[in-house]
């Protein structure tokens, strides 16, 4: 999924202009989306018993 390869780009990101950046290219569609995948991941990290999805939502969260 998009979001996924987004979340690795953007850890991969380490100056704080970089990232914004990249945020800023997010479309509103794109940015509900994340919103709603942060919103999500910890639900989803608890249910899978996931520390990859705990990292994803974490992500998530800090692009935002």
């Amino acid at each position: 999924m998009w979001w996924r390869l987004f979340l690795e780009a953007a850890a991969a990101v380490r100056a704080r202009e970089e990232r914004v950046a990249l945020y800023g290219r997010l479309s509103a569609d794109a940015l509900h989306i994340l919103r709603t995948f942060a919103r999500a991941a910890p639900i989803l990290a608890v249910r899978q018993r996931s520390s990859e999805r705990i990292t994803q939502g974490l992500q998530a969260v800090a692009i935002l």
